[in-house]
C-alpha cells in the first residue's frame, strides 16, 4: 500500500480507496484524529487534501481548521532530520506556510531532533482528548458525579426515551441526523456560515457510509431523533468519536449519548475513545475537559530555525 503513493515532492489527492493506504502508515501509532481516515475524509470538504510518501512517512498538504492556510504535516518516524529539512525546503519553494503543524508526538519518541535546527512547539489546542471507555460507560466515582447526576435526571424526566444502535446506511436515519443537525443549529442560534464545515463533513460521511464501519448511537422520543453520536472503531483498543449532536430541550442528552456510546464500545472490548481536539475554542475546550481525559495525544508545530 505504501508503494501506491507518489514519492515526494509529487502528490495526489486523497481518494476514498485510500483507507488501507492510511492504515499502512498509521497502524503502528495511536490514532491521531488528523490522520484517522474516517475523520479526514469527512472534513476534506474542499476535496483538496493531498498525500505523498517521503522516506516512508505519510506527508499531507493540509489546511488549517480555522484559518484555511495550507501547510505540510506528516506521520512517521523514518529519517526525521532529512524529512523535516526536505519539507521546509519545499515549503519555501512553493510559498507554503513555513512551519509544520499537527505533527504527532509519536513521530519523535525514539529520535532526538537537534534544537539548533528546529523549533518544536507544543500545540495544546490540537491535542486529542483520550477518554477511558470503562470509566465513561460506568460514570462511577466523584469525578463523574456531574455526568452521573445529569443522566439520572434525564432518565427521571424522560423515561420514555429509547436508545438504539442505528444503521448508518439507512436513508431515513441519514435524513433524521441532518434534520436534527438543523434543529441544533437553530437551537444554538448559529448561522450556516458557522456550521457549514461540520454540516458538509457529516453529509460527506453519510454519503459514503457503506464504505466505513460506523457506530451510530441514537436517542429517540417516539419516532423523533433527539440525539446521536457517530463513531468508528479504529483498532482493537481505540474508537474515534467524530460527531455528537443533541436536542438540548432534553436535559443530560449529551451525557446519555457519551455513556451509551462508551457502553457499546466496551461490549466490543475497546479501551479508549478519542474525542478529537478543541481547536482552542473555549466552549469546546470546557465540554471536552469535563470528561476527565486519561491522557492526550500531543501534537506540535515545528519551525525551522
Amino acid at each position: 500500500m505504501i508503494n501506491s503513493l507518489p514519492i515526494f515532492p509529487q502528490f495526489r489527492l486523497v481518494v476514498l480507496e485510500d483507507k488501507d493506504v492510511f492504515h499502512s502508515f498509521t497502524s503502528k501509532f495511536p490514532p491521531y484524529s488528523d490522520f484517522n481516515f474516517t475523520s479526514l475524509w469527512s472534513y476534506n470538504t474542499k476535496n483538496d487534501i493531498q498525500i505523498s510518501n517521503l522516506n516512508n512517512n505519510l506527508v499531507m498538504l493540509f489546511r488549517d481548521y480555522i484559518t484555511d492556510e495550507p501547510f505540510y504535516t506528516f506521520i512517521g518516524d523514518n529519517n526525521l532530520k532529512d524529512t523535516l529539512e526536505t519539507l521546509f525546503k519545499d515549503a519555501s519553494i512553493k510559498n507554503i506556510l513555513k512551519e509544520l503543524r499537527l505533527v504527532p508526538e509519536h513521530n519523535f519518541l525514539h529520535s532526538n531532533i537537534n534544537p539548533v535546527l528546529f523549533d518544536v512547539i507544543e500545540d495544546p489546542d490540537n491535542y486529542d482528548y483520550i477518554l477511558s471507555i470503562g470509566e465513561i460507560s460506568e460514570l462511577t466515582g466523584n469525578k463523574y458525579q456531574t455526568q452521573r447526576n445529569h443522566v439520572s435526571r434525564s432518565v427521571r424526566e424522560h423515561p420514555h426515551l429509547n436508545i438504539r444502535l442505528l444503521d448508518a446506511n439507512d436513508q431515513s436515519i441519514k435524513e433524521s441526523i441532518i434534520e436534527l443537525f438543523y434543529f441544533w443549529e437553530k437551537q444554538k442560534n448559529k448561522s450556516r456560515i458557522d456550521t457549514i464545515t461540520e454540516l458538509t463533513a457529516i453529509h460527506r460521511l453519510l454519503k459514503d457510509s457503506d464504505y466505513f464501519e460506523l457506530v451510530v448511537i441514537g436517542i429517540f422520543d417516539g419516532n423523533n431523533l433527539v440525539g446521536f453520536t457517530i463513531s468508528d472503531a479504529v483498532d482493537t483498543e481505540y474508537a474515534m468519536l467524530s460527531f455528537a449532536k443533541g436536542n438540548q430541550n432534553y436535559f443530560g442528552i449529551y451525557q446519555m449519548l457519551f455513556k451509551q456510546t462508551a457502553m457499546e464500545f466496551k461490549k466490543r472490548g475497546l479501551k479508549y475513545i478519542n474525542i478529537e481536539q478543541d481547536l482552542g475554542i473555549p466552549g469546546l475546550k470546557f465540554s471536552k475537559q469535563q470528561w476527565n481525559p486519561v491522557h492526550y495525544l500531543k501534537k506540535f508545530v515545528i519551525k525551522s530555525e
